[in-house]
């Protein structure tokens, strides 16, 4: 008889996320002494670890059968096997040998987004099929003369950033303990504090703590808190909103290019402090703007004026939009702090908020509009996301019956929309073992891969925040919206041109 599934039943939060894997890149020195089968040998037995550790890395995730008590339609699940502890290694961790260029080369150019193709570094596509089954977990270890380019994702309604980074950290300590500790000592071990992969726990959490508002209650606007648009209408039987929900479209007639820029210690301090000062004030007051709230406001600023610019240049003027166009900002933000005191910041499901920032177009393009005052309107909406209206955007998502339906808006490639997702808090010392490879066993860079991104969507990644306080950041924009931005002094004047 062969092996049961587990039936894993996702969380109304996990079904927000778009199906795609969201891939990124660890970029790892070897040691002289290492060559690649030890490397890999040590990369999968750490991975190995990581599954007996949470088995539904092993699964896939499907459509739930109708006939599973609580379905309603979209209803997504993981299925997986229960893991052997002496059976065969994870087959979703592939091997892949590279001749050229070799780290070293790849490192002197800053660790560019372009030196290989998505689909050369990562073996599974950008959206998979859930109707087939999509892996949970797939990984790659991409060898090159002198270092390994270790790419891996999870399937983002699995696990969201913050999610994927506590597992991505796991995998790195089981890779790092490998001699030291038996695959049945390191499956004992208490990695994750309680509760992180209990799919109920948000449930149970809301039952206790919620308002218990029915949603005709609830404001319109608490949809946007999770990234979804308002809907015409609202009551206990809910239709969720249609306008503007996310598709894959017909693929523009060109390509935007992914560059990645940094911001000094130095530059980073001093934005900061630029973006704090009241505005239109007089007295040097500071506002409590962060460091995060600093660096996407100059993002944004700069990006949209880039843009902007870029076709007025190309039409002689910025072709027709509707009176008073908006530019819209949407931030996602980790929402475990504020769910609720109770959920583990460890917590392995989706938990993801949107801050939505609008301001005119008009007016975040202009030299009289400061980075402070962008930056004093990213805080202001973020300040509004707090437990109760969390708590109530929970209650609106739950309510939904057909999870169908319920899509993130992606910002699209035309127009003046974008999103940027902040790794800044991210833990950057992942260790994977010092004795195979150098920096302290520690990643050179972290990159996400971003060909399924520059086809379809307008995205910019924050980087884990480096040792020594820098930060990198990647953007995607056209080649002339590259030269605009480039030209830009304000812009300059924070950030350099990496790679």
């Amino acid at each position: 008889m062969g092996l049961q599934h587990v039936h894993t039943t996702l969380n109304p939060l996990d079904h927000i996320p778009p199906k795609n894997y969201v891939k990124f890149a660890f970029y790892l020195p070897l040691t002289p002494t290492t060559d690649t089968t030890t490397a890999f040998d040590r990369l999968h037995e750490g991975l190995h670890r990581t599954f007996l550790q949470f088995p539904w890395l092993n699964g896939k995730a499907y459509n739930q059968s109708p006939d599973t008590p609580g379905w309603r339609p979209g209803q997504l699940e993981i299925r997986h096997s229960p893991l052997p502890q002496d059976g065969p290694r994870p087959y979703q961790l592939k091997l892949n040998i590279i001749d050229s260029p070799d780290y070293e080369e790849i490192k002197e150019l800053g660790f560019p987004t372009s030196t290989f193709g998505d689909e050369e570094l990562l073996w599974a596509p950008f959206i998979p099929s859930v109707d087939d089954g999509a892996e949970v977990f797939v990984a790659q270890a991409n060898f090159v003369p002198g270092g390994c380019i270790l790419c891996a994702a999870i399937f983002h309604p699995v696990s969201d950033g913050t999610a994927t980074a506590t597992l991505f950290k796991v995998w790195a300590d089981n890779c790092k303990n490998a001699q030291g500790l038996t695959r049945d000592e390191s499956s004992k071990l208490d990695v994750l504090p309680p509760g992180s992969d209990n799919r109920g726990l948000l449930d149970d959490l809301w039952a206790r703590e919620g308002s218990g508002r029915a949603v005709k209650e609830i404001k319109d606007a608490t949809w946007r808190i999770l990234g979804l648009d308002t809907p015409v209408t609202a009551s206990d039987t809910l239709k969720p909103p249609t306008e503007g929900d996310a598709k894959i479209v017909e693929a523009p007639s060109r390509k935007m290019n992914s560059s990645i820029f940094y911001v000094s210690p130095e530059n980073f301090a001093r934005l900061r402090t630029d973006c704090a000062h009241q505005p239109g004030s007089t007295n040097g007051h500071l506002s409590p703007i962060s460091g995060n709230d600093a660096i996407c406001a100059l993002i944004w600023r700069s990006l949209i004026k880039a843009r902007a610019s870029a076709r007025i240049s190309t039409e002689g003027h910025d072709p027709p939009q509707e009176q008073d166009p908006l530019a819209c900002l949407e931030m996602t933000l980790d929402g475990r702090p504020d769910f609720s005191t109770a959920l583990p910041p460890s917590y392995l499901g989706n938990v993801i908020l949107i801050n939505q920032s609008y301001l005119p177009l008009a007016r975040i393009t202009s030299t009289d509009t400061t980075l402070s005052e962008v930056a004093h309107v990213i805080r202001e909406n973020g300040s509004r996301i707090q437990p109760e209206s969390i708590l109530d955007a929970y209650t609106l998502v739950k309510n939904i019956p057909d999870f169908n339906e319920l899509k993130l808006r992606f910002t699209a490639v035309e127009g003046n929309d974008m999103m940027i997702t902040s790794l800044l808090k991210f833990p950057a010392s992942l260790n994977f073992g010092d004795d195979v490879f150098e920096n302290n066993g520690q990643p050179e860079a972290i990159r996400p891969l971003m060909g399924g991104f520059e086809t379809f969507f307008r995205i910019s990644f924050i980087l884990p925040m480096k040792s020594h306080g820098g930060v990198e950041f990647v953007v995607s924009l056209y080649d002339d919206e590259m030269e605009k931005l480039l030209q830009d002094e304000e812009f300059g004047k924070y950030a350099m041109f990496l790679s």
